[in-house]
């Protein structure tokens, strides 16, 4: 794909920032926030907002190293050709595996909530089909998209936000820290894990080349953070920690608690739209990343032809996977954080420091070697 034509802007690339950090934690992350840190779980989104910057500052590194690469490219160059070929291997690897969670994670939701008479292969069959199609067309497309659907996922997130205000109660906040600060740090790490913006590092070598860019990074996980705060902190003002701690989708609850003059009720629509533009964001460019990484790696020509048989693999993989939620839910809590962290900051890291070994070495040969005097 010619990279040249299909350049993504920063600011485009900031709104992608958004989308992604938003996708599955507004409607799945406030329970799991709250079941251990209990109405400090405002609190918990705070910490793990300021934990996923840690990861994005290497990232900015690796940008500043090679700024058109992607995270596959730079593993190969740390790590030299075979092993970077095994780690970029398990990052494609990691990339579908979050495909098809995602897809679950729409699939169930709508057939539990919205859809209950449709078959949730049909859905998630429909869904992929949409994924599949704009990752055909490519990141700019990508890109594009986003700005058209921001506007309208803010004014959604507003209109939540307004119509919420006089079902508030403070009190529900209290005691502060009543447990100490240990449950509000527990809750973070595993929400820290739902964004994984190492994913981003696959559109890296179609975004224009700026200095603005590690800055657009960070924009965007704090923008994507503090609409999940808001969010998380309507949750316990509104709904209480206990009554959100038990429901699977809390935010969805809270919507369904507006009611403005006895008129205007039953509009969780707002929060379903909300988070289904903002999953279906995270999915496209998860799914771009899948398909782009396995061009990479076995240094096709194109991704398009492999965009069929992936699609139909996440389908078929996520079937198996999603007919007992309570397993899913398991899975998330006890083994994704950690799984998340490998590919999110662990390799990164270890990429990132291989890199400036291999440079400051490079550095030094050219410094011992032999100057020819001139005159």
């Amino acid at each position: 794909m010619d990279k040249e034509n299909r350049e993504i802007g920063v600011h485009q690339f900031t709104l992608m920032v958004i989308f992604f950090g938003m996708g599955s934690s507004i409607l799945i992350a406030p329970a799991s926030l709250a079941i251990i840190a209990k109405q400090d779980a405002w609190i918990s989104s705070i910490i793990g907002t300021l934990m996923d910057l840690i990861p994005v500052v290497v990232y900015a590194g690796l940008i500043r190293l090679y700024p058109r690469k992607s995270i596959l490219e730079m593993n190969e160059l740390a790590f030299g050709k075979w092993l970077g070929i095994a780690v970029s291997l398990l990052y494609v690897f990691f990339f579908f595996v979050l495909s098809y969670a995602l897809l679950g994670d729409v699939g169930y939701f709508l057939t539990t909530q919205v859809m209950p008479e449709t078959p949730i292969v049909f859905i998630m069959s429909c869904m992929m089909l949409v994924a599949l199609m704009a990752v055909r067309l490519g990141p700019d497309v990508i890109a594009r998209g986003s700005e058209v659907f921001f506007p309208w996922v803010m004014l959604l997130f507003f209109l939540l936000v307004i119509m919420l205000l006089p079902k508030t109660e403070v009190h529900k906040m209290q005691p502060i820290m009543e447990f100490g600060a240990v449950p509000a740090l527990r809750a973070a790490f595993p929400y820290g894990s739902l964004q994984e913006y190492v994913v981003l590092m696959m559109l890296l070598p179609y975004v224009k080349s700026s200095p603005k860019i590690h800055s657009s990074f960070f924009a965007g996980v704090i923008a994507a953070g503090a609409v999940v705060f808001v969010i998380m902190l309507l949750c316990i003002v509104v709904l209480g920690p206990g009554l959100t701690s038990v429901n699977l989708y809390p935010t969805l609850t809270l919507a369904k608690k507006i009611s403005i003059g006895k008129f205007l009720e039953r509009v969780e629509v707002i929060i379903g739209g909300m988070w289904l533009i903002t999953i279906t964001f995270k999915l496209i460019m998860t799914f771009f990343a899948t398909a782009a990484g396995l061009t990479q790696i076995f240094r096709f020509n194109n991704y398009a032809f492999l965009t069929v048989p992936l699609a139909m693999l996440v389908v078929v993989f996520v079937m198996p996977t999603y007919t007992n939620i309570v397993v899913v839910v398991d899975f998330v809590d006890r083994v994704w954080p950690y799984f998340s962290w490998l590919f999110m900051l662990v390799l990164p890291t270890a990429a990132w420091v291989a890199l400036w070994v291999r440079r400051l070495a490079a550095k030094g040969v050219d410094d011992d070697s032999p100057q020819v005097e001139s005159g």
